[in-house]
């Protein structure tokens, strides 16, 4: 407040001067100046006195703004850096668990006892009662169960296994059947170059052999069974 009153006094000092001696211009005008001068500078220091508190204002409100504006984008990062981090867990998650699927389906694969033989002879092939049928040409012998020296399939896994045979008749009958050591399981009768068929699910235990055996009944006379493709023998794992 004083030091605008002083400005208004020297404002008033300058009117009348101008007023009452302008006709003294040569001996006025150096005091004239002076206080012009001196009224310049108190203008500028009284606009730099008026700015500088908005000026200030200004800036701290700016600062606190981007104060505020550093800590939403700090927090942002911080929940972005913890998102990341927590999608990368879960696919290495998934990653491991897909790797161990696919590696369970792979030794599941391998394992999975299986076999399918025919005969090497395409030619008709006289039977002796209770003689047991030699396959002897492999096509299929997943887990290595099957032998054809002998004609045995040997489980090697415990569980439920799909058997099955086809035989080809010549003009006669023909009569085998499935056996899992030394029980029968079940016939399979052609006739008149017909079929005779198997396909059944057996409960087998680890080292149980299963094979096709001739019948050796009275009613068994002089059979021929036809060889090559048109009679096979085969088993697959199904369930454990």
């Amino acid at each position: 407040m004083q030091f605008k009153a002083l400005l208004f006094l020297i404002t008033i000092v300058v009117q009348a001067d101008q007023r009452n001696e302008a006709r003294n211009l040569s001996t006025g005008a150096n005091d004239h100046s002076i206080l012009a001068i001196i009224l310049r500078h108190l203008f500028r220091i009284e606009a730099k006195q008026d700015s500088s508190p908005r000026l200030t204002d200004t800036l701290v409100q700016t600062i606190n703004e981007n104060k505020k504006l550093y800590e939403v984008l700090r927090k942002q990062l911080t929940d972005n850096k913890e998102e990341i981090s927590l999608l990368k867990t879960n696919l290495q998650s998934q990653k491991a668990e897909f790797n161990r699927e696919i590696s369970a389906l792979q030794k599941h694969h391998e394992k999975i006892p299986a076999f399918t033989a025919t005969f090497s002879n395409n030619g008709f092939m006289p039977l002796a009662r209770g003689q047991i049928l030699k396959f002897d040409k492999v096509r299929l012998n997943n887990g290595g169960g099957y032998d054809p020296t002998t004609g045995y399939f040997t489980a090697t896994k415990t569980g439920i296994y799909l058997m099955s045979c086809s035989v080809r008749s010549t003009g006669k009958s023909l009569h085998v059947s499935l056996w899992r050591n030394s029980h029968r399981i079940m016939l399979a009768y052609g006739v008149n170059w017909n079929t005779g068929s198997i396909s059944i699910a057996v409960d087998v235990k680890v080292g149980d052999k299963l094979y096709i055996k001739h019948d050796d009944g009275s009613y068994v006379n002089n059979e021929v069974i036809q060889g090559g493709t048109t009679s096979f023998f085969s088993g697959v794992f199904i369930s454990g």
